[in-house]
């Protein structure tokens, strides 16, 4: 169960961290053959990484913010707990 849920957030980790780049890459109003010039980065790269078959490093997503003159923001905050269903009956 633990395992499940490590893997959950893992993929939910990383379907944020595209979306949040696709959203800054387009409100930059940069393509991706723009971002990779600046970066160094391939466009195919770019692209695998927006399709969610790229895994980039926190070193790789600083190169891409800097290439849209955005800054990178990493943030810790608790996880929600899902209440259960005796819980949800129980607050009702």
């Amino acid at each position: 169960m633990k395992k499940e849920i490590l893997t959950n957030r893992k993929i939910a980790l990383k379907d944020n961290t595209i979306k949040a780049f696709v959203e800054a890459r387009k409100k930059s109003g940069m393509t991706q053959k723009e971002i990779s010039e600046k970066t160094g980065i391939a466009q195919p790269d770019i692209s695998k990484l927006e399709n969610g078959n790229a895994n980039p490093s926190v070193r790789t997503l600083q190169r891409l913010a800097n290439a849209m003159g955005m800054e990178l923001k990493v943030k810790f905050q608790p996880i929600k707990k899902k209440k259960n269903k005796v819980e949800k009956q129980l607050l009702q």
